[in-house]
């Protein structure tokens, strides 16, 4: 086994071994039981129509490169997400390059860059809540640190894809050390450059922001309807934060369905503004599983969809794409 993997592995049970020592189980139980079967059924549905929107919002990212149909964007959509709930260190956004490349004929290198691009979209949509959290609420010194580094990273990556040509000097410099990888580097650039074309496409960039919004307002809602049933008093601007850290927090890698850090993130939240630990693991966990029913549930269907199978998940060598798409 890969020692990245072992070492999410280890990273996640550490985490819950030391969330486990802090809480009060049967209070945890108690807190997700308020929730109910069928308010659990109805947030289900209700987060569902998010992949919709992210099979949307990744149709427009791919708008300059290929011409997906939505129903391909969102089954392959889904089982990247789906992959990355059933293996650990995020191995589907690999696959979800690897299935677009097979889909659509497109290159390995530009499939990536389309799902690094998405993601990083996201994360650019997270620094904006934070940002809108800073001029609503009192946020602790601690969290302006924690989210200094991943701004950088987005931002950097963000500025990346809409200005490539900026960073060439780093492209120089790798090649003056690794000169036998030149023609890699290049290739690299080039694909990125041809992904980074959506910024210059008006219609198509207020496809995005308008997919985006729809897409973690479901989420805001997902949250703040969960913590009220359980009887949390979290506002609108506090679950704008709290999604922003355990966003961050999920990040790190883990095991499959981000198992410690997502809950990490919640404790840290909710210790940081005194409210009760037990509390922010019940509407984590009850978060956690809302979310993982939706994911398998979507990706059961996109699997049969895309005649796939467990078998054939099974056989996929993911370092071996890794370093197919790393190469080309």
């Amino acid at each position: 086994m890969n020692k990245k993997i072992i070492l999410s592995w280890i990273f996640s049970l550490f985490l819950a071994a030391i969330i486990i020592s802090i809480i009060d189980v049967e209070k945890v139980i108690e807190g997700i039981t308020k929730i109910g079967l069928i308010n659990f059924l109805l947030l289900c549905s209700f987060y569902s129509i998010e992949y919709l929107f992210r099979a949307l919002r990744w149709k427009a990212i791919l708008s300059p490169l290929t011409n997906i149909s939505l129903k391909n964007s969102f089954f392959i959509t889904n089982m990247g997400f789906f992959i990355n709930a059933v293996l650990p260190a995020r191995a589907g956004e690999f696959a979800r390059a690897y299935l677009l490349s097979k889909k659509q004929n497109l290159g390995k290198i530009k499939s990536l860059s389309t799902v690094m691009l998405d993601r990083i979209i996201d994360g650019m949509t997270l620094l904006l809540f934070f940002v809108l959290a800073l001029f609503l609420i009192q946020i602790p010194q601690e969290f302006r640190t924690i989210v200094l580094i991943p701004a950088l990273i987005f931002l950097a990556g963000f500025l990346f894809f809409l200005k490539p040509n900026k960073f060439k000097i780093i492209g120089r410099t790798i090649i003056k050390i690794l000169p036998s990888i030149k023609s890699k580097i290049k290739y690299v650039f080039e694909e990125t450059r041809e992904t980074g074309k959506i910024f210059y496409k008006g219609k198509h960039i207020t496809k995005i922001i308008i997919y985006s919004v729809f897409i973690w307002m479901t989420e805001v809602l997902l949250f703040y309807f969960t913590a009220q049933l359980i009887g949390i008093p979290l506002t609108l601007f506090h679950v704008f934060l709290l999604i922003v850290v355990t966003g961050f927090a999920v990040m790190i890698p883990s095991a499959p369905s981000y198992v410690g850090t997502f809950e990490a993130g919640f404790v840290l939240f909710f210790l940081a503004f005194g409210l009760n630990e037990n509390l922010a693991i019940s509407m984590a966990v009850a978060i956690h599983l809302i979310q993982t029913v939706v994911i398998i549930i979507l990706g059961l269907i996109s699997m049969n969809q895309l005649n796939l199978s467990f078998k054939n998940i099974s056989k996929i060598n993911f370092s071996k794409i890794k370093n197919k798409i790393k190469g080309n």
